[in-house]
């Protein structure tokens, strides 16, 4: 008997024609572990949601939030509503149009002031919970609205932006503005950075820095950065910095102001088929030691994390892209909106569904070959962590089950899949062991496991009694 670890990789990068590779990781994420580990690297259940308020009204998703001192302002569908603590929400005001907001807050004394711009040019201005159009005829239609140094800044199609008096929102003189306009490639974004403010065209990025001025304060800096935006709903504050899709389809992190490319070649290959470009959009959260880069297209989600480099795929239930839609912090807890309707969850470690879905841990493996022979797989041992299942009469879930299938043609046909017990409440014994999977075939073979069960999951490797046949 020759006993060999299998390698199941650690992010989601598979290759374009299936023999070229097939890691893949769905609803789980790489963790170190060190030299206290049993293993260098863990794989986790991504984080799970429990309901957190609901608004029945609404017939479509989140559209945008923003904090503001105890209270979370929240667009879903046509509605800006207030939300408490609680989770209950309060109706402001309505929006005449569909699509991602834009919204940035000042520091007003006393009365703080939020800032609105929609996807169809309408301004908006909120203040003291009254929600009023920007009636100064100085301001033309805003694509987007970000925050400087006591100024709002509104972004014009164009590339102009427009910026009100120091914390006075709703004041905008006609000669307060600036203008993108090193390269023609109009505007699709607007974001800050420190004391900077950076207007992202369709081919490249211009910065402006505050310098203090009494007069045009706001000034273009020398250099522009050579990437443009794809979409300017995947501009984030991230890791520090910003994260955007760039013009050329990839993920590009600012590095100081250079653009250095994160996405690996799985995702840059999602975005080549992207063909609805308004779909695409950014969240940002932190959890446990984590911050995550959420990027979702028409029918895909990918996370990058800050903390390893690497790339993970998240799915909900009957989906193959995430429900999630809109992620922000509001005081102690991280809210999530849905993408279709009305609801608010709360991201909870505790938590192993979606809202009492199930969320399928799903890791697929890189392709275990041993070119020119063959392998043959005469047992195969998964190290999950024992003794998961709950106190329930859900049997699902009390009694939780690993499921293994494996394809020998690149992931494009799967045997049946089997069936193993983790272990019940306290079974701390239990190991998901299978006999007898055969031969391979001489491209190689790719194993995948799941485990659908609403219980604490993390996978720590696998090994294979593994005999070598001739090719």
């Amino acid at each position: 008997m020759t006993v060999a670890k299998l390698n199941f990789g650690i992010q989601s990068n598979p290759g374009r024609f299936g023999q070229d590779g097939t890691g893949l990781l769905t609803n789980c994420y790489a963790e170190s572990r060190g030299n206290e580990g049993k293993d260098l690297v863990g794989i986790y259940a991504s984080h799970g949601y429990s309901l957190f308020g609901t608004e029945a009204t609404a017939t479509k998703g989140t559209r945008g939030f923003i904090e503001l001192g105890d209270s979370l302002y929240w667009v879903v569908d046509r509605q800006l509503r207030k939300v408490d603590g609680t989770g209950a929400s309060t109706l402001i005001g309505g929006l005449a149009d569909d699509g991602f907001v834009s919204m940035a807050r000042n520091d007003k004394a006393n009365t703080p002031q939020i800032a609105i711009a929609t996807p169809g040019g309408l301004r908006f201005l909120l203040e003291n919970d009254v929600l009023s159009p920007i009636s100064d005829t100085d301001l033309p239609p805003p694509i987007g609205v970000a925050y400087l140094d006591g100024y709002m800044l509104y972004l014009g199609s164009g590339g102009t932006v427009h910026y009100s008096e120091i914390n006075d929102a709703g004041n905008i003189d006609a000669l307060n503005f600036f203008t993108a306009e090193a390269k023609p490639d109009g505007a699709v974004a607007i974001a800050t950075l420190g004391r900077t403010a950076l207007v992202f065209g369709n081919k490249t990025v211009q910065r402006f820095q505050n310098t203090g001025a009494t007069n045009n304060p706001i000034v273009p800096e020398r250099e522009i950065i050579k990437y443009g935006c794809l979409a300017g709903g995947t501009v984030k504050e991230f890791d520090n910095t910003i994260v955007f899709v760039a013009h050329e389809r990839t993920v590009r992190r600012l590095n100081g102001y250079t653009p250095v490319k994160i996405s690996n070649t799985y995702v840059d290959d999602l975005l080549l088929s992207e063909t609805t470009l308004e779909n695409l959009t950014g969240d940002v959260y932190q959890y446990q030691g984590h911050e995550f880069y959420v990027l979702s297209g028409t029918n895909f989600t990918v996370v990058y994390d800050a903390a390893t480099g690497l790339w993970h795929t998240k799915e909900s239930s009957g989906l193959n892209r995430w429900q999630g839609q809109g992620i922000i912090q509001f005081g102690q807890k991280w809210i999530v909106g849905d993408r279709e309707n009305g609801n608010l969850y709360q991201l909870d470690r505790d938590v192993f569904g979606e809202n009492s879905n199930d969320m399928v841990m799903r890791i697929r493996s890189p392709i275990a070959h041993s070119t020119p022979n063959r392998l043959r797989y005469n047992k195969l041992w998964l190290d999950f962590m024992g003794g998961e299942g709950i106190n329930t009469t859900d049997e699902h879930n009390a009694n939780p089950q690993v499921g293994l299938r494996f394809s020998d043609d690149g992931a494009n046909t799967w045997s049946n899949e089997r069936y193993r017990t983790l272990g019940r409440i306290g079974k701390y014994g239990t190991r998901a062991k299978f006999n007898k999977l055969g031969t391979e075939k001489f491209k190689g073979r790719v194993f995948e496991v799941a485990v659908s069960a609403q219980v604490a999951r993390g996978f720590v490797g696998a090994h294979g009694d593994l005999q070598q046949v001739a090719g």
